[in-house]
């Protein structure tokens, strides 16, 4: 994937997508307020968005299972890397997914789950929040 670290894109109100090389314009914008991208980017008709990251192999999962609710917290812990607790959607579901068998993942109850998550968020020294 071709990379250039000055270059920027951004989506506009109006639908059209801006493109900078900010190597090329000045540290601060002109007085007048006038916007002079390097590229205009125009004919998408709704909303949308998207983004790129750094290629490298991985391993899919959902992380969300509550679909469009977002993810509050995201909780692992270092011995059990494959293992993930989430709180997440406006009712607070919690979720314990283990990414490497995810069909295979069963918790129990509503209370094995909440001390799943107790553990890995407030007994481990070595667990990292996202």
């Amino acid at each position: 994937m071709p990379q250039n670290p000055f270059v920027i894109a951004t989506k506009t109100v109006n639908a059209e997508v801006y493109v900078f090389d900010y190597s090329k314009h000045p540290s601060k914008p002109p007085l007048d307020g006038a916007c002079n991208p390097d590229l205009r980017l125009r004919g998408h008709s709704s909303e949308g968005y998207g983004f790129s990251w750094k290629v490298e192999p991985y391993i899919p999962f959902n992380i969300n299972p509550a679909g469009m609710q977002p993810v509050l917290t995201t909780t692992y812990l270092l011995a059990f890397p494959s293992i993930l607790a989430s709180i997440v959607g406006s009712p607070f579901l919690l979720h314990v997914k283990d990414i490497l068998n995810p069909e295979s993942t069963n918790w129990g109850t509503a209370m094995g789950l909440l001390l799943t998550y107790v553990f890995f968020s407030f007994f481990s020294s070595t667990s990292l929040t996202l």
